[in-house]
């Protein structure tokens, strides 16, 4: 038995979905879906049942799921075994370099240099199946400015702009309303980012369904097609400020929506020795 089979199992248990779970893995989903055949054939049991949309856990793979994180849990533990002084296996959404957290985790490795860090990029959506199921030990992602979970660390705030060409706008300034860009292209951050839903909230909020020319998750790529004329781009602050420039400008719509940025450990992850260092580190680098 493979264990990538087990965390195939439990990415699809925990997520309902073979498409989702092959995104919270960073796999394909044919690649998911054999992993869990695999583990079908060799316990001799169907796990899910596949004829609705949802991929509903059989009555032997809701049986399978305790032992199953068992396992995945007996694997963490002996990879603290291997690495005595502590090691962490973290998640960081794709534009992590914009906030800082690359660094706060230079420098923890810096102070703490017997601690081993395995650090992997996943999409903003699927960081809470990751947490949820205890596969990596905490994550820094982005959740809707509101009250967070007793265990999450926040970060710093953010919240939603508009990137626009400066030839084109640069006599504007302060807020403006949104509805005024209802007849322009809008190139927004794709699913995964956890922004478009957000972005296409606030446009419908200012009255208007946006024409959506391009989504993608690759910030830099937006800039440049704004620079080009393309249309106009919604990006987190943050983001925003990373890939501007003299000739882009940055405006703060009306409505906008803020969000927080958070390091949320599993509960796996508490029970880590590594993590209270970790924990302390970030309290002390957000002061």
């Amino acid at each position: 038995m493979d264990l990538e089979w087990v965390q195939a199992f439990l990415a699809v248990a925990d997520t309902g979905s073979f498409s989702a779970a092959a995104d919270a893995l960073f796999l394909s989903q044919p690649v998911i879906s054999k992993q869990v055949q695999k583990l079908e054939h060799q316990l001799g049991v169907r796990l899910f049942d596949r004829a609705h949309r949802r991929a509903e856990l059989t009555d032997a793979g809701r049986r399978a799921y305790p032992p199953a994180q068992a396992l995945a849990r007996q694997y963490q533990l002996l990879e603290q075994a291997v690495h005595p002084d502590g090691s962490l296996r973290l998640a960081l959404l794709p534009v992590a370099d914009c906030y800082g957290f690359p660094q706060m985790l230079a420098d923890f490795s810096a102070a703490y240099p017997r601690t081993r860090l395995m650090v992997e990029e996943r999409e903003n959506t699927a960081m809470p199946a990751l947490i949820q199921s205890g596969r990596c030990d905490g994550a820094f992602f982005r959740v809707p400015d509101g009250p967070v979970m007793p265990e999450d660390v926040i970060l710093c705030k953010d919240e939603l702009v508009l990137l626009v060409p400066e030839k084109l706008f640069c006599a504007t300034k302060g807020a403006v309303p949104l509805s005024l860009f209802s007849g322009k292209r809008f190139l927004l951050l794709s699913a995964g980012t956890g922004l478009l839903e957000t972005s296409l909230e606030l446009c419908r909020k200012a009255g208007f369904s946006p024409q959506v020319g391009y989504t993608g998750a690759a910030a830099g790529n937006i800039a440049r097609m704004v620079r080009s004329g393309a249309g106009v781009a919604m990006l987190s602050r943050r983001v925003a400020e990373s890939c501007a420039g003299p000739d882009l400008r940055l405006l703060t719509p009306e409505p906008t929506c803020g969000s927080l940025l958070v390091f949320r450990p599993s509960k796996a992850g508490l029970q880590n020795p590594a993590m209270g260092a970790l924990l302390k580190h970030l309290a002390r680098a957000t002061q």
